[in-house]
């Protein structure tokens, strides 16, 4: 490989990791916040949970129609595409990153399981690159 395109992935690999810190700071926020809705409804649940139950079914039905509702009627929300374009140019590959992800992890587990450790130091020197590659490596046109 290229130095470009090694340090193209390394970037990629930095650029990722400031934005898992801000996710973990994002998460760190909202555990706290969600504290303190959290003990009142904790609560409430404890007192009366028939009550808290047919709470919480009215108040996920409201906030699942209240999105697909706005996902069905504006485009905007999808970025000016229609619904089978944005399934195939967002979501798609966003699922096959993920089930790449999931595959290897289970090789990783299996390599762990039956103790190939060098087949597995192996596996994740060559998946890092690939994903490095596939992720931040090539250039788009």
């Amino acid at each position: 490989m290229k130095h470009a395109t090694l340090s193209r992935i390394a970037g990629g690999y930095l650029e990722t990791l400031r934005g898992w810190m801000g996710f973990l700071m994002v998460v760190a926020i909202s555990a706290a916040a969600s504290l303190l809705i959290t003990l009142p409804l904790w609560f409430f649940a404890v007192s009366s949970p028939s009550g808290y139950s047919i709470f919480v079914a009215l108040a996920a039905a409201a906030a699942l129609i209240a999105s697909a509702v706005r996902f069905l009627t504006s485009r905007q929300s999808r970025g000016g595409l229609s619904i089978p374009g944005f399934l195939r140019l967002r979501i798609l590959p966003k699922v096959l990153m993920t089930l790449m992800v999931l595959a290897a992890l289970a090789a990783v587990l299996f390599l762990l399981a039956t103790r190939h450790f060098l087949l597995l130091v192996l596996f994740l020197a060559c998946f890092l690159l690939l994903f490095g590659w596939i992720r931040y490596g090539r250039r788009h046109p």
